[in-house]
C-alpha cells in the first residue's frame, strides 16, 4: 500500500521505553480521500476478475454483492478493516 494520506502519528504512552507506542496511521483520517477511493475501485475490479475464472469453486469471505449494499457500506468496510503492519518513521 502506498498511501496518499500520511497524517499518521507516533505517540509515547508513557517515559518507560517498555511500553509500546501508540501508533495511528491516519489512514483514511480526511474521510472521502484518495486513498478510500482507489481501494474502492481495486475491490471492484478485483471482484470482476474473480467472477470471471472459469469454474471457480471459490467465494469471498465478504461479499459486496448484497441487494442493499451500497458503495458507501463498502467504502465503511473498507475503513474499518484496511491497516498496515509495516509502520516506518523519519525520527530528527
Amino acid at each position: 500500500m502506498n498511501p496518499k494520506n500520511i497524517k499518521g502519528k507516533v505517540m509515547l504512552r508513557s517515559a518507560n521505553p517498555q511500553d509500546t507506542p501508540d501508533i495511528n496511521m491516519g489512514f483514511f483520517s480526511k474521510g472521502d480521500d484518495e486513498d478510500l477511493q482507489a481501494m474502492f475501485e481495486a475491490t471492484g475490479f478485483l471482484q470482476l476478475i474473480f467472477k470471471s475464472i472459469p469454474n471457480n469453486i471459490f467465494s469471498e469471505l465478504h461479499s459486496y454483492t448484497h441487494v442493499n449494499y451500497t458503495d458507501s457500506d463498502q467504502k465503511e468496510f473498507l475503513q474499518n478493516q484496511i491497516f498496515s503492519h509495516h509502520v516506518r518513521t523519519a525520527m530528527p
